[in-house]
């Protein structure tokens, strides 16, 4: 971002694609605005190592909620996090076309995680850009390949642990230092913590997935270990893996609900089975 010289920034994955009028679309609608940040929410996707053509592409979304034409956000903060949260907001960076002047002046930049470093740049870009407008627009093409969910498979508890749990232990305390900083926050914590939820709800399979492969004493070690590294982020991640617990427990309790249904399904038909002999003799 600091090398470019246009006066807009779009990112593209290094095996995806966009379409051939993606930059003058997004551009045209972006001047008219004058815009800081234009949000797609749609994009194709299209399957690995399949030509990219009409045939081939689906148009697909992350999202709940879309817009027929051109539509500018809400300037108010707590609606723009209310839609975040409500999954109205893609926070993934390809979906967005950014004034690059607006980056530069707000020292906006990635921070240096494994995973979900976008969703902590579409918060800052939701909480500072003046003007944030939402297209129907399909301008992406996302290439699904086969190799990630096998490459997710083979990471040990410990890998999956320090991926994602550097987000959590970084990450999210990086979010609460920088709305703590905003006046809007401090009246209205409850939508930081919406924030912190759907984040916890959307990205803690991972670590749930970990938690159910270690003992929990090797748990709670880990936890323990990194929260000592963390400034002024103890009480917030706490607060987060108490949660990642709470929904551990939760899948639990559900699974043994699934597990007693069988079960009960299973003395029903052996109840008919042998119903269906007494009937015969």
């Amino acid at each position: 971002m600091r090398f470019a010289r246009g006066e807009y920034l779009m990112f593209v994955d290094s095996d995806d694609a966009i379409t051939n009028t993606a930059l003058e679309e997004l551009y045209t609608i972006a001047k008219k605005f004058d815009a800081d940040v234009i949000h797609c929410e749609k994009f194709y996707r299209a399957q690995d190592n399949i030509k990219i053509d009409k045939p081939n592409l689906k148009i697909v979304s992350n999202m709940k909620d879309f817009v027929s034409t051109p539509a500018l956000m809400p300037e108010n903060i707590i609606e723009r996090i209310v839609y975040f949260s409500m999954l109205k907001f893609d926070w993934s960076t390809w979906l967005n076309f950014i004034r690059r002047d607006f980056v530069m002046k707000n020292n906006l930049e990635f921070p240096d995680y494994k995973v979900c470093e976008d969703a902590i740049f579409a918060i800052f870009c939701l909480c500072l850009a003046k003007k944030i407008v939402r297209v129907p627009n399909v301008a992406y093409i996302y290439r699904a390949r086969d190799d990630s969910a096998t490459q997710f498979a083979l990471l040990s508890a410990e890998e999956k642990l320090n991926r994602w749990g550097d987000f959590f232990l970084r990450g999210i305390p990086l979010i609460d230092k920088f709305m703590n900083k905003l006046a809007t926050f401090k009246d209205h914590a409850e939508y930081k913590y919406a924030v912190y939820n759907l984040l916890m709800d959307t990205q803690s399979a991972p670590i749930l997935n970990a938690y159910a492969q270690i003992p929990a004493f090797r748990f709670e070690k880990w936890i323990r270990t990194k929260i000592e590294t963390i400034e002024n982020g103890s009480a917030l991640t706490a607060f987060l893996f108490s949660r990642a617990n709470l929904c551990n427990l939760r899948m639990i309790q559900q699974q043994n609900f699934i597990r007693q249904q069988q079960q009960q399904i299973q003395q029903l038909q052996e109840q008919l089975q042998k119903l269906k002999l007494d009937t015969d003799a």
